[in-house]
């Protein structure tokens, strides 16, 4: 696409009228000729006229022009030669001021004009006022304007002025706009349009349109959108309802006795007996708005539908109906970035939620602008408050007071922050806290118990821990009512079980009434028991053949942190620092190094009060972490103190897995010798005590050791020892760490074609277990076999992209990896201030996790026949 026009923007929308009908009657061939020369008629003229073709949808055209007065010139012309032909085309043109993003326009404007045209018949061109304005002294001969007066546009905000070109020669009298005020409708108007929306307007509007879907009932949490999504697929639909399409207002309505009578006034059926009989003939749809505090009535609605078999049901509620034939449509929030990768702050407002945020802002400030200060705070507030509207909305209404970055700081008070909406909302929507209000009034005593005490769990829960720490009397049915009433999500864990998650801010509120009841101390003691048994059950080096599902683990990182922070705010140091010695394993497979750190160094400020067995296993987790982060003396220190430790103990396990951190450090400082000794004294109690995990890692890091002293052949001939156990064991994490370490064998021999599927495997095994750090590996052995290929483009951004993730992660590559990387990437890494190849560095460097991975999985795949 040529480089579009910024700034102050004409966009001209094309659309063919009576296309279907059109090709029923030419048939496929001959449309299709039709429309070739269309497209070639709109090429040209657009070309001409100095404008891009935006985006082509069948038989649509949307392009865009830096001037007004070429987008006119540009339509007069088409509407000319495309007379000679068989299409009638509608046309609508806006101006505008819309942002410029690497994926396209965004902006008010463009729904704008795209609405304009369908407003047309085909033949008309309209314009906006804007546009008006701009071009009524520049008018093409032979081209002159009428003024329609006010219309409604499907936008629903107040009335806009339009005009029609009037071209010489060519008809210029149609019939009535296709304007709300020219269909039987009583849909409001909104105060302001609405923001982003398309995927879920398509996705209404298809359904509506389904001969088989009668009743459709849009659900979601209290301040998702879902009036305001439902009415504006309304607007979109009066066309296909002859005799109208009507809201009907049901919040108001206390007394479910009442939900018919309310639908027949208004409609303008007289009795409520006769409102079948009214509704029989007539091709309708009915908006019912919030019908979730009247659902005993609603079997009323399965009656209407059967006697008026051309009638449809649009409903929004924040529970389904559960009527037959009801179709369910989730309204989901809008559309967040990752606050950890962000695009430049023009193009942040491409997101929905910053997009909405943006607008609502400039309507209380008006020179409000995303700039590169105050786009991670925008980004962060959206993600934090849901990428619900309301909460968004709600926010962006302080915008006048306090800066992004303030909001964001006064978040924790989120419900006192967002309250003070517009004045003519329902009170409900005029705070965060009175909607939720209203969907918990909604349950029974025993669901807003067990609301309030699944707050307690942070980043969700399993069902076999909402029943440990909440109970299990009922809890299936009550969880059903949560999920029905959206006060709760629900997401399939690979294993199939169900995941049960709250958004941020249901959950804050639900934390308020947790705190507010007199069982807080008892869940939140409940909850932070289950999780220490559950982190206890994941210590390979308690339990000699355990298999650990790392991924499943590390879902439960959130509730593994509040239950640690909750130990130590209660002073039980003794149950804190056991936590954080189960922990450890799962920070460093995970990549959590920071956080290992950070509660290491807490547990050694309070050593002297803890028991001695615990204090020798804090003593070795520092040890491990010491020569993991190149610290090798104090690596060393730690583990000789820990051997004494836990001889002292008797404790043979323990023993033999610091003399393999000693190992470890006399193998990286080149004691290669001494190194060789500890290990096989480890293993040696390993195979006493049986312990075959145990055996297995030792192995695996000796055959690092020889690799590192320049023995490869030892080093291969142990891997494949270590791969050996680790298969036998079904050990996914260990049969993919022996892989990737052979792949580097591999490429240390120089056996390239060896190589590659050891590191696709491994890639795949680190992927499944969620062991970060392989990850950083595989990226780097598969950019080290692209530079040998010459392919120094490809290694530079898989090579970015590892540095990257170690960067996240804090890893260190191990220096015996790092000298047989770094030989076979060494005319990538020479070639770093070459224009091309730095691109490629910067551009892997961006890369998100699941981005890099399937970057390489596409050279495994380029290089290895399927």
């Amino acid at each position: 696409m040529d480089a579009l026009p910024e700034g102050t923007v004409t966009f001209l929308f094309t659309d063919v009228e009576g296309s279907t009908e059109l090709l029923t009657k030419v048939g496929k061939d001959a449309y299709g000729e039709l429309l070739e020369e269309h497209r070639g008629l709109v090429d040209a003229a657009v070309g001409d006229a100095n404008g891009s073709v935006v985006d082509t949808q069948g038989d649509a055209f949307f392009a865009a022009f830096p001037g007004a007065s070429a987008a006119v010139a540009c339509a007069a012309r088409l509407q000319r030669e495309l007379a000679g032909t068989a299409l009638r085309v509608r046309m609508g043109i806006h101006t505008g001021q819309p942002t410029l993003t690497p994926n396209g326009y965004v902006g008010l404007d463009v729904p704008r004009a795209a609405r304009i045209c369908a407003a047309a018949h085909g033949g008309q061109v309209l314009l906006s006022r804007t546009t008006h304005d701009l071009v009524e002294d520049e008018l093409p001969d032979g081209v002159g304007l009428r003024s329609l007066g006010e219309h409604r546009l499907k936008d629903l905000t107040s009335p806009q002025q339009l005009s029609q070109l009037v071209i010489a020669g060519l008809p210029d009298t149609f019939p009535s706009l296709r304007t709300l005020e020219n269909r039987p409708t009583n849909l409001p108007v909104q105060a302001t349009p609405l923001i982003g929306r398309e995927r879920e307007l398509i996705g209404v509007s298809e359904l509506l349109g389904r001969a088989d879907v009668r009743l459709l009932t849009l659900t979601g949490p209290g301040g998702a959108g879902k009036t305001r999504l439902a009415l504006q697929a309304a607007a979109e639909l009066v066309e296909d309802f002859p005799q109208g399409v009507f809201l009907v207002a049901l919040e108001p309505i206390a007394d479910p006795a009442l939900l018919l009578p309310t639908v027949g006034q208004t409609v303008g059926a007289k009795e409520t007996a006769s409102l079948s009989d009214f509704l029989a003939p007539k091709q309708i749809l009915l908006v019912l708005d919030n019908v979730e505090h009247l659902l005993n009535a609603t079997p009323a609605l399965s009656a209407l539908l059967a006697a008026a078999p051309r009638l449809k049901l649009l409903v929004t509620s924040r529970t389904p109906l559960h009527l037959s034939g009801e179709h369910e449509f989730q309204v989901p929030p809008l559309e967040l970035p990752d606050p950890a990768r962000l695009p430049d702050a023009a193009a942040l407002s491409q997101y929905e939620a910053v997009a909405l945020f943006v607008e609502r802002a400039r309507a209380v400030k008006a020179d409000f602008a995303i700039t590169n200060a105050n786009a991670p705070a925008v980004a962060e507030l959206c993600v934090r408050l849901d990428g619900l509207p309301l909460a968004i909305e709600l926010a962006a209404a302080r915008a006048k007071l306090l800066s992004p970055q303030a909001l964001l700081a006064r978040l924790e008070q989120r419900f006192d922050l967002l309250t003070g909406g517009p004045r003519d909302q329902p009170e409900r929507q005029q705070t965060l806290r009175a909607t939720i209000d209203w969907s918990y009034e909604l349950l029974g005593p025993g669901e807003q118990t067990l609301f309030a005490r699944l707050a307690v769990f942070a980043g969700g829960c399993t069902l076999e821990a909402a029943e440990a720490v909440c109970g299990d009397g009922g809890l299936l049915t009550m969880l059903s009512t949560l999920l029905d009433n959206n006060l709760l999500g629900q997401e399939e864990q690979p294993d199939g079980e169900p995941r049960f998650t709250m958004l941020e801010t249901i959950r804050a509120y639900a934390l308020d009434r947790l705190a507010a009841s007199s069982e807080s101390d008892d869940v939140r003691r409940r909850h932070a028991t289950y999780f220490l048994a559950l982190a206890a059950e994941t210590e390979e080096r308690d339990e000699g053949s355990l298999v650990v599902d790392w991924k499943a683990v590390e879902r439960e990182l959130d509730n593994f942190r509040s239950a640690l922070e909750w130990f130590k705010a209660t002073g039980e140091n003794e149950a804190t620092a056991t936590f954080v010695t189960q922990l450890a394993q799962l920070w460093d497979t995970t990549g959590h190094i920071a956080e290992e750190q950070r509660w290491l160094a807490w547990a050694a400020s309070v050593d002297a009060g803890l028991s001695p067995r615990l204090q020798a296993r804090l003593t070795l987790a520092r040890a491990t972490l010491g020569w993991r982060l190149m610290d090798f003396e104090r690596g060393r220190k730690l583990a000789e103190q820990a051997i004494a430790l836990f001889r002292e103990l008797g404790d043979e396990s323990y023993t033999a897995w610091s003399l393999s951190s000693l190992s470890i450090v006399e193998g990286m400082t080149g004691s290669f010798a001494k190194s060789d000794a500890l290990a096989d004294e480890a293993i040696r109690i390993f195979n006493t005590i049986g312990h075959r995990t145990g055996a297995l890692i030792v192995g695996h890091n000796q055959a690092l050791a020889a690799l590192a002293a320049g023995n490869p052949d030892r080093a291969r001939s142990l891997l494949e020892e270590s791969l050996a156990r680790a298969q036998e064991l079904e050990s996914d994490k260990n049969t993919g760490n022996a892989l990737l370490d052979l792949g580097i064998v591999a490429l240390h021999d120089g056996r390239y074609d060896d190589a590659l599927p050891l590191f696709a495997e491994g890639l795949e095994s680190a992927v499944r277990t969620g062991w970060r750090h392989n990850i950083s590996y595989s990226l780097r052995g598969l950019a080290a076999l692209e530079s040998t290929r010459g392919e120094a483009q490809t290694a530079a951004r898989l090579l970015g992209a590892a540095e990257a993730l170690d960067e996240r992660l804090g890893h260190t590559v191990q220096p015996y990896a790092e000298r047989i990387f770094a030989r076979n990437t060494a005319p990538v890494l020479e070639h770093l201030t070459d224009e091309s190849i730095a691109a490629e560095w910067a551009a892997g460097r961006a890369l998100s996790d699941p981005d890099a991975v399937a970057l390489a999985r596409a050279c495994v795949a380029e290089r290895v026949p399927l």
